[in-house]
């Protein structure tokens, strides 16, 4: 399956892994939890195939990796660091940033 250009042409299919560590607590409130379902409900209404991992080594190759995580969730971490992005520790506070771990490309979904 595919996704549709705008001029109705056809690209290859697209993949998302969202990556979330089972230790995180944050991860676990409904208020996550419901935002983390929109996304994947977005995603797949597009025709996007959405995929949940516990780890960025379950990620398939050509899939975009979404690392969803709380403040000391690592390799999140690292990449906010590197793009030198702070999130305020309060609610509602979010940060998308891209960046890199090792070869792949991600996004942080921070907050």
């Amino acid at each position: 399956m595919g996704v549709a250009n705008h001029d109705g042409s056809h690209q290859q299919s697209l993949k998302v892994a969202m990556v979330c560590e089972p230790a995180d607590e944050l991860l676990q409130q409904a208020p996550v939890r419901w935002a983390m379902g929109e996304l994947q409900d977005c995603l797949s209404a597009h025709g996007i195939s959405v995929e949940v991992c516990s780890s960025l080594d379950q990620v398939s190759g050509e899939a975009l990796a979404i690392l969803v995580g709380a403040r000391e969730a690592s390799p999140a971490r690292a990449v906010l660091d590197s793009a030198g992005v702070g999130v305020p520790d309060v609610p509602e506070a979010l940060a998308l940033v891209p960046g890199r771990v090792g070869d792949r490309s991600v996004l942080v979904a921070w907050g």
